[in-house]
């Protein structure tokens, strides 16, 4: 129990301080929240120099990708790139921006020889529900963006603004490469959150997202991310004055879209392992200039690292985990400018909870839509045990750098979790072993403010409200029951494939019961049946104290294992069983869901896939040995001294495919 004066403290944290100090001001040392070179660099704020790239960048080739988590301080970068580079930076203002940085000292035949374009395609997505009126909305946002950047560019520098075609931004930038290439002039693009927009949609519109990144069915270039990166190649060959340089959190949009193999993805080479983020030396630099005390230094810097640190690249020295520099430089700013609320939380040895509370940014918690997008995934369950265990695991093979989203939301059926785990590990929810290189790695969660932040949203993602299950125990009937299972079932919709079997069904439910607080499960409990065999019950359940238990005996038809009444007339399914491929996923599923309870009974079950006993050769006979079965086990624990006085509530639960079928036992 938390005393009065912690109250206090910790409700001024979360309002006050949060809401009005953690804001970028001329107060403050340190540029939360900021991604302006020029700015940071004007108002000698907290910089760390990652300059000494910019060399190797240049020979590493001349049209790069690099991704890294959100956060983490691309943006940052990529406009310290647009300052340096620049043909308007004169002398003078190299002189005041980079005066002190490796590279000032060090400049390379380069600076100041670009004319220079930022693009940035964090672009609003559509919310209609019409997909080819949303395709077109996010198109147009998007080309409205690149005409506007374009304009700003002529502008800026004086270009003939009869090479702009608005209706065309592509072209434009077509017309502008020649002109400047023709005066032997430099052009450099540099693309920000080139997958910020198609992240989004990815799980807002998936038909919306196809349509932005691949196109339409046979025309490729209908997809405005592959036409703008085609037209890029397209330049680039015709341009030895061209440069550029792309930034995102995932190659998966960029995978999608078949982009051009001409950009050289530096994401996973060891070189650039500490390009962003901030090193334990870079957390130090920040605590001198924010004036901490000295008794309290060993338990920031403890807590920190615990809380923010852990996140290594390609790269990243061994010994040197990454900081998350957004929310290193929320804490560096709190600390200078409220220093006696800092120091009293850690004298009253407040928990770490509080500090999550109070350090937590929306803008670096995980997107809602990578939570929808993972929970979708075949294979979530083994994938999240993994996770949750919060140490190292093989991934199984390496990174993956080039994977697109069937084969990411497939995973599971294809057991190669991989392209998930990667998929994780680029939006900085998994970092990989010190020691790993690509291949063979192992990974885990980096810290704990990223534990306490993802698991629980995606266990909930992946589970249920709560509610269902107060509703079912305050009448413990059929209906309600198939609610409660569905709430579980319905958010994970993609694993039923025909990998999914009976054992993992019962998993799934075990473990989403035992999220529930107070609840007690038994899924291996061994009885002796009447013909002296044994079994175990599939699912036993009660709240401690209560008078009621529940008793589940849970059977699974799989897709592959259906075959249809004879009366069944759709030829699309009367010559073969239901195959649940992933092409066949979508149309197989609203097939089954549109039947009823009693068709569904009516299925006959292929003879290779039926049980044990071979008269459950329909669904309906499959429930009626599952009934039989459940007396048995009900009769036999009746007997058992902690169940006296217990009213056992018995289900039959049988999934055909993936609907469910729910019968009580009276």
């Amino acid at each position: 129990m938390l005393s009065t004066r912690i109250k206090v403290l910790h409700k001024f944290f979360t309002t006050h301080i949060t809401q009005t100090i953690c804001k970028y001001s001329t107060g403050s040392s340190f540029p939360y929240g900021v991604a302006s070179f020029e700015g940071i660099r004007n108002e000698k704020k907290f910089f760390v120099d990652n300059t000494k790239f910019i060399p190797l960048l240049e020979k590493e080739g001349k049209n790069l990708f690099f991704t890294r988590p959100p956060r983490f301080g691309k943006s940052l970068f990529v406009d310290t790139l647009a300052h340096y580079y620049d043909v308007k930076t004169s002398k003078d203002k190299f002189d005041n921006l980079f005066g002190g940085l490796y590279v000032h000292k060090n400049p390379t035949d380069l600076q100041g020889k670009y004319h220079i374009l930022k693009l940035d395609f964090s672009i609003d997505v559509s919310s209609k529900s019409n997909v080819e009126i949303a395709t077109e909305e996010v198109k147009k946002n998007l080309n409205d963006n690149i005409s506007s950047s374009v304009e700003m560019m002529v502008e800026k520098y004086n270009l003939p603004a009869k090479k702009i075609i608005k209706e065309n931004p592509l072209l434009s930038l077509k017309h502008l490469s020649q002109y400047l290439n023709a005066k032997q002039s430099g052009l450099m693009i540099l693309i920000d959150e080139y997958d910020r927009f198609a992240n989004k949609l990815m799980s807002e519109n998936m038909q919306v997202y196809r349509n932005m990144v691949r196109g339409k069915s046979g025309d490729p270039l209908s997809s405005p991310i592959r036409s703008f990166f085609e037209t890029l190649k397209s330049i680039s060959g015709n341009n030895p004055n061209f440069r550029t340089f792309t930034v995102g959190i995932s190659p998966l949009a960029l995978a999608d879209a078949s982009g051009p193999n001409t950009m050289d993805d530096i994401s996973l080479n060891d070189t650039y392992g500490d390009i962003v983020g901030f090193t334990q030396k870079d957390i130090d630099n920040g605590l001198a200039i924010a004036g901490v005390k000295k008794e309290y230094e060993e338990y920031i810097r403890s807590m920190l690292k615990q809380l923010l640190n852990g996140y290594y690249f390609i790269g990243t020295h061994p010994d040197n985990g990454l900081f998350n520099p957004t929310i290193s430089l929320k804490f560096l700013e709190l600390l200078q400018n409220k220093p006696e609320f800092i120091y009293d939380m850690i004298d009253q040895n407040l928990n770490y909870n509080i500090w999550l509370e109070v350090l937590a940014d929306k803008n670096v918690a995980t997107p809602t839509s990578v939570l929808d997008i993972t929970s979708e995934v075949s294979g979530i369950d083994v994938v999240y045990s993994n996770i949750a265990t919060y140490n190292y695991f093989p991934i199984g093979g390496s990174i993956s750098n080039k994977f697109t989203t069937n084969e990411m939301l497939y995973s599971g059926i294809m057991d190669d979790c991989r392209h998930l785990y990667s998929f994780l590990f680029y939006h900085g929810i998994l970092t990989i072993q010190p020691t790993n290189s690509v291949r063979n790695a192992s990974m885990k969660i980096p810290n704990l403010m990223r534990y306490s932040e993802f698991l629980p949203r995606l266990f909930k993602k992946m589970h249920f409200d709560i509610q269902y299950f107060i509703k079912f125990t305050r009448n413990p009937d059929a209906i309600n029951m198939k609610e409660f299972l569905w709430s579980i079932l319905s958010e994970l919709e993609i694993l039923y494939g025909n990998l999914f079997d009976e054992l993992s069904l019962q998993a799934l439910l075990e473990r989403a019961f035992l999220y529930i607080g107070g609840l007690t499960v038994e899924a291996s409990k061994r009885y002796v049946l009447q013909n002296k065999k044994t079994k175990e019950p599939d699912l036993l359940f009660y709240q401690k104290d209560a008078k009621d238990v529940y008793l589940l005996e849970l059977k699974r038809v799989r897709p592959n294992a259906i075959e249809y009444p004879e009366e069944e007339n759709n030829q699309n399914f009367k010559s073969k069983p239901i195959n649940w491929y992933p092409s066949e996923y979508e149309e197989n599923r609203i097939y089954l869901m549109n039947k009823s309870e009693e068709q569904l009974e009516n299925f006959k079950i292929r003879k290779e896939y039926c049980y044990q006993n071979n008269n459950d050769t329909s669904v309906k006979q499959l429930i009626f040995s599952a009934k039989k079965q459940l007396s048995e086990y009900a009769n036999l624990l009746q007997n058992e001294d902690y169940m006296k006085d217990k009213t056992i509530h018995k289900f039959v639960v049988v999934q055909v495919g993936y609907p469910i079928i729910v019968k009580k036992l009276e």
